[in-house]
């Protein structure tokens, strides 16, 4: 389970730096390790955004989206992964 402070949607101005909301991760009783990447949605397309000590630049105007993601390798799949 991943959690976080974050809401789901936020304004913000083009040209400012936006904290990305910390997270946490745990599975079972596993604390686990949260990366972030973010990307940016332009006509359709996803182009990567950098994320800098848990921020990133507002560069465009439109939409950008923020993804946390928790891995074990204690627990898989039946498929392995």
């Amino acid at each position: 389970m991943i959690e976080t402070s974050a809401g789901a949607e936020y304004e913000a101005a083009r040209g400012t730096v936006f904290p990305i909301p910390s997270a946490t991760a745990t599975l079972g009783d596993e604390d686990l390790d949260v990366s972030i990447s973010a990307y940016y949605v332009q006509s359709g397309e996803q182009t990567e955004v950098s994320v800098t000590n848990n921020s990133i630049m507002l560069e465009n105007v439109g939409e950008y989206h923020v993804v946390y993601r928790a891995e074990s390798a204690t627990y898989k799949t039946n498929l392995g992964n």
